[in-house]
């Protein structure tokens, strides 16, 4: 994996550049991205559609997903609909997600749960990646 750090200047030579031209620009076209795609690997696992399998106060109830997208950011909606886009930040104990609704941001905590196969909210309502 590339390291983010930048390369002191003193390890190039002036004399003899170590990137020039289009060679340049795809180095830093690749570094850029090399940083960027350094997110930890819990968000590898979140990517994709979670669906409600255990909700504490409707048993049964099952209609609602949260679509996790690489790019953290995050759909949270039902069949009927959308109801909040987020953005997300995920770490080894769970993902913490920021949604603006009706001009405030409210923030939900969910926490990994059976080796990640779980997220579970504080209410105690439990989602795992969807099948379909």
């Amino acid at each position: 994996m590339a390291s983010c750090i930048p390369v002191s200047p003193t390890t190039a030579s002036p004399a003899q550049p170590l990137w020039t031209g289009r060679a340049r620009r795809w180095a830093a076209v690749l570094f850029v991205a090399a940083c960027h795609s350094a997110a930890p690997a819990h968000a590898d696992v979140l990517v994709g559609t979670w669906q409600l399998v255990h909700d504490v106060e409707r048993p049964g109830y099952t209609d609602d997903f949260m679509d996790f997208e690489s790019e953290a950011k995050a759909v949270l909606r039902s069949s009927r609909g959308v109801y909040a886009r987020c953005t997300y930040e995920a770490d080894a104990k769970g993902v913490s997600l920021q949604c603006p609704v009706k001009g405030t941001i409210k923030r939900l905590y969910l926490r990994w749960a059976e080796g990640r196969r779980s997220l579970v909210n504080p209410l105690g309502d439990v989602y795992q990646r969807a099948t379909r």
